[in-house]
């Protein structure tokens, strides 16, 4: 399959879509931060290894929802760092 351009209002879309599972993981698990490094590496790594499934099974839908995941973890990650609450 050729790749093909990616335009700006696609991107916004995708990034708007993670900045929404951001805020519905907000509210379903609260809004305090990892504790450490350690707990955000296992949680990648815990969807990593459901993103492996969702790509050997051939699902689209499962992938976008497992990226998702994973960047949700990241974004979060980033915020908890930022805002001093990982104990490394």
């Amino acid at each position: 399959m050729p790749r093909v351009v990616i335009t700006a209002a696609e991107r916004q879309r995708a990034v708007a879509s993670f900045f929404e599972k951001l805020e519905w993981r907000i509210k379903q698990k609260g809004p305090r931060s990892f504790a450490s490094s350690h707990e955000v590496l296992g949680i990648i790594t815990e969807e990593y290894g459901e993103l492996i499934e969702a790509v050997k099974a051939n699902d689209p839908e499962a992938v976008v929802r497992e990226l998702h995941d994973i960047g949700v973890a990241a974004i979060f990650a980033v915020a908890s760092a930022e805002a001093g609450g990982f104990d490394w």
